[in-house]
């Protein structure tokens, strides 16, 4: 029998809000005990233990959740967000594409994928995740400014300054993807002025030594 009603779940989401996260623990806890299978109340448990900064508390939840409900995709989703920041990225893509599985068009998980790539030093696929975040949510800031942020460290600023001003057009005060931009529009003026319009000269020293080795 389910003794958790709609109104126990509307009051603890209220109090999330009001970011009162102890006061949401302690009831998301009496409801476990009623039913400690249900969706809503691991799903909200985990993500306060998650806003607590107690990750090892908020994996063992949704992990609790994607053993009970593995249909679920937030569970899946969630528990790869909190392995990113657990540093286990490796663990974390593999559960953001279970959530993905279910749910192909949730630009949080992408993101998540995304970092998870980062991290595990694989660019390319992490350039698609991100591509596909901003292409579900465009006004995801964080999506633009990464996938700019992996092109500019491959050198392709071209395309690292069009994801700048991406995110400018989502959020024009913002001082981070300003600040990327012009840091970026910086390396694109340094990289052109060392290459030089006339070619290489040959090292004088080079060329020295060229001249002794003709000598007789």
């Amino acid at each position: 029998m389910n003794d958790v009603s709609d109104s126990d779940i509307r009051d603890a989401r209220g109090l999330i809000r009001k970011r009162d996260l102890n006061g949401a623990l302690r009831l998301l806890q009496k409801l476990l005990e009623a039913d400690s299978e249900h969706i809503e109340v691991l799903e909200l448990l985990g993500t306060v233990h998650f806003l607590r900064k107690r990750p090892e508390e908020a994996r063992s939840v949704f992990e609790t959740l994607t053993i009970t409900s593995p249909l679920h995709a937030s569970g899946w989703i969630n528990l790869g967000a909190v392995l990113n920041q657990l540093g286990e990225h490796k663990r974390a893509a593999e559960a953001l594409r279970r959530g993905l599985q279910r749910e192909r068009n949730n630009a949080e998980a992408w993101f998540n994928l995304g970092n998870a790539q980062k991290a595990l030093n694989l660019p390319s696929l992490a350039i698609s995740a991100f591509r596909e975040a901003v292409k579900h949510k465009p006004s995801m800031i964080d999506a633009h400014l990464s996938l700019g942020t992996i092109y500019a460290e491959m050198n392709n600023h071209g395309m690292a300054q069009q994801c700048f001003n991406n995110a400018l057009k989502q959020k024009p005060d913002s001082k981070k993807a300003r600040a990327l931009l012009e840091q970026s529009q910086n390396a694109q003026r340094h990289a052109r002025r060392s290459q030089s319009p006339f070619g290489r000269l040959v090292d004088e020293e080079e060329l020295a030594q060229r001249q002794d080795a003709a000598e007789p």
